[in-house]
């Protein structure tokens, strides 16, 4: 049965439009970008779904309880091809299709981290490029971003510390990976930079507080590699200021602190040959 055709409207145009932003939204997320009610999302969804627009996939989120379960929707194939044909792709646009249940609430994260780093960069007047596909060569970050000129990786990690091989859990391994690959030709040719920071977000303050112990411990620089919790990085009110010496103020401080100490210190500068367009 062939797809119900949609007359085009500005309001289905900016539907698509955000999922080509941050590739992966729940009904709340998309609410806040689009301005309109999560029941209006909702309406939206279903009927560029049943026109075979957008995926809508059910996904369980660890704290969920009851309920009903949540959607995550994203592109078809065939919208990503229209949004490259059409100019409305971003450097975040890769369809959700056939994309695991189990990694959508890692993806809903990644595209939380992002508007709101957006909308603190447009606040303070800073310059945010993002990008999110086409990240695979000598690293594998969750998303590769800069302000002002300053390079960050990031990586979500929502579960606890695990996987480990002699006695270190695969995040730490990931990032002696990371540290082993700055300031390094390879760098350089994959990404056109040198230097960057690698910014870790865990779920909880406890599971961060673990994290950046062993960050410590095993000698890398918690300026570089820094550790923050959902917690506090998305805390818009605290004045509390990131302090290289003191890796627990890192942890404890929010977006904006962080990234002024990074952007203040100048870690990550940028190579003038290498750029990106401005999707926020």
């Amino acid at each position: 049965m062939a797809a119900p055709l949609l007359r085009q409207t500005k309001a289905r145009r900016e539907a698509l439009s955000v999922l080509a932003d941050y590739f992966c939204l729940n009904t709340h997320t998309a609410a806040e970008l689009l301005g309109i009610s999560e029941r209006a999302v909702q309406a939206h969804y279903q009927r560029l779904s049943h026109a075979q627009l957008v995926y809508g996939i059910r996904y369980a989120p660890e704290e969920h309880t009851k309920g009903s379960i949540p959607i995550a929707y994203g592109l078809s194939d065939s919208v990503v091809s229209k949004a490259f044909a059409e100019g409305f792709a971003t450097d975040s646009t890769k369809t959700i299709k056939e994309h695991k249940p189990s990694r959508l609430e890692h993806e809903i994260m990644i595209s939380r981290f992002h508007l709101e780093l957006a909308r603190l960069c447009e606040g303070e007047g800073w310059d945010l490029r993002w990008r999110q596909r086409n990240l695979q060569h000598g690293v594998y970050p969750d998303a590769l971003f800069s302000v002002n000129g300053v390079y960050f990786f990031l990586e979500i990690e929502r579960a606890k510390l695990g996987d480990y091989k002699d006695g270190e859990p695969q995040i730490l391994r990931k990032l002696r990976t990371y540290r082993d690959y700055y300031d390094s030709t390879d760098c350089e040719t994959d990404f056109g930079f040198r230097r960057f920071s690698v910014v870790t977000v865990m779920r909880t303050y406890a599971r961060a507080t673990n994290l950046t112990q062993l960050v410590a411990g095993t000698g890398l620089d918690t300026a570089t590699f820094i550790v923050s919790s959902e917690q506090h990085l998305f805390d818009r009110t605290s004045p509390k200021e990131a302090h290289p010496a003191h890796p627990a103020d890192i942890v404890r401080a929010p977006l904006r602190a962080i990234l002024e100490l990074a952007i203040c210190t100048g870690r990550g500068n940028a190579n003038p040959t290498y750029q990106q367009h401005d999707y926020r």
